[in-house]
């Protein structure tokens, strides 16, 4: 506007804030929610209700992937510790690398998340909750947390496009 107008953009600025009253707004994308996501939804969220009030989601490990860049804008959601009960240790997955079934499986079930969970929780009882890109929902993936995790929870547990109910998102 300011090349548009042969004006500083300063001066855009300030015309725009203090003769317009126009402030800056960030967009926000918002997931879109058909009828039947919002019955799926509801029908899983009902669902984890009936596991919470049979103590099932006492100590939940939760999992999640994310491509994040270091110290590039600071999240200042991410500076509440919402488990006080403990963090894995980060996997991080070379630039390139396809995560496909056997990848997750050998190095990150295997190799991290089953060490930690013995060590972390000992005997007493939890549930582990995973994202649910292919390779975590491929059968023999399941299989495999059904062998190694006393309890998993399935799709039809976690509420889809519900992001907001993984405390990862948070805690990084």
């Amino acid at each position: 506007m300011g090349k548009e107008f042969k004006c500083s953009e300063a001066n855009v600025r300030r015309i725009v804030k203090n003769d317009l009253n126009c402030y800056p707004y960030n967009l926000q994308k918002d997931h879109l929610l058909t009828e039947k996501i919002k019955a799926s939804r509801l029908r899983q969220c009902k669902k984890l209700l009936r596991l919470a009030a049979a103590g099932r989601n006492r100590n939940v490990l939760f999992s999640d992937e994310k491509v994040f860049t270091i110290e590039r804008v600071h999240n200042h959601q991410n500076d509440r510790q919402l488990l006080p009960k403990g963090k894995t240790p980060l996997v991080f997955v070379e630039k390139g690398v396809k995560i496909d079934k056997k990848y997750y499986q050998d190095n990150i079930l295997k190799a991290v998340v089953d060490l930690w969970t013995r060590a972390h929780f000992g005997e007493n009882p939890w549930t582990f909750q995973q994202y649910w890109p292919p390779a975590h929902g491929a059968k023999a993936t399941m299989q495999l947390c059904e062998r190694l995790f006393p309890a998993t929870w399935g799709k039809d547990a976690y509420p889809s496009n519900s992001p907001d109910l993984n405390p990862l998102d948070y805690s990084v």
